[in-house]
């Protein structure tokens, strides 16, 4: 079993070493891996394209 990473001063955790998890850390990561696997579809290069022809304000949308 690999030890575990040590853990910043102030960081509240649940057992020495061990640091707690947030929803939040996950949803990063998923919102990270969506984009990636979004920009891997073949519609995806149209999208950017179109997107690209649009004002800045449009292309936000």
């Amino acid at each position: 079993m690999r030890a575990p990473a040590p853990v910043p001063d102030g960081v509240r955790t649940p057992l020495p070493g061990r640091r707690i998890r947030t929803p939040v850390d996950g949803v990063h990561h998923l919102a990270a891996r969506s984009e990636e696997v979004l920009g891997a579809l073949p519609v995806a290069a149209a999208d950017r394209a179109a997107a690209a022809g649009l004002p800045p304000w449009r292309a936000v949308e």
